[in-house]
């Protein structure tokens, strides 16, 4: 079960967004700039796209979610290189990045977003729990964050939602940032 206190005090000091969830606040930028979204999700299990669908009216926005869990999947179905990862291993920036390329290019939406990541208990591919990656991938922008909170011994629950949330409140600040920019982000 997650520790509600910790959750909260993350979405309020941490991210800083109290009066709508991020998912709403991400439907309704992604609304407002005609943008599709869709997630291709290792670590997080489907916890991202579940958020984002929780929201109502996010069929507008929301194209598909993908949980490519295994290697298998995300080298046969998705197409991400075998030798990226026996190179860099299933967790790693490279991998990320090509798991959002890949998403935008089977969904044709805008925004393509993955996480793969060590949720725990233990870490796996020589990472330790707590260590995620997200990627964000438009046109051909693209970005990848490393997220490690592993010191804090976060449980398994609670290392996917942090995950999550971060990459929604990137995904937030990467529209609100195109809002700004008239469309041109770097």
């Amino acid at each position: 079960m997650i520790d509600k206190s910790a959750v909260n005090e993350f979405d309020t000091e941490v991210l800083g967004r109290q009066a709508r969830t991020l998912a709403e606040i991400a439907v309704g930028l992604l609304k407002s700039h005609g943008l599709k979204i869709t997630f291709v999700e290792s670590c997080t299990g489907g916890l991202l796209s579940k958020l984002i669908t929780d929201v109502s009216g996010s069929s507008a926005v929301f194209e598909c979610g993908i949980v490519s869990y295994s290697n298998r999947i995300k080298i046969g179905v998705l197409g991400v290189g075998q030798d990226t990862i026996n190179r860099y291993t299933q967790v790693s920036e490279q991998t990320a990045l090509e798991m959002a390329r890949r998403a935008c290019a089977l969904s044709a939406a805008d925004i393509g977003v993955s996480t793969t990541g060590a949720s725990g208990p233990g870490g796996e591919a020589n990472v330790q729990a707590g260590v995620s990656y997200f990627a964000i991938c438009h046109g051909q922008y693209s970005t990848c964050t490393l997220l490690d909170v592993s010191e804090k011994k976060l449980s398994r629950e609670q290392n996917r939602l942090y995950t999550a949330k971060c990459a929604l409140k990137s995904i937030c600040d990467y529209v609100e940032k195109i809002s700004e920019t008239g469309g041109n982000y770097e």
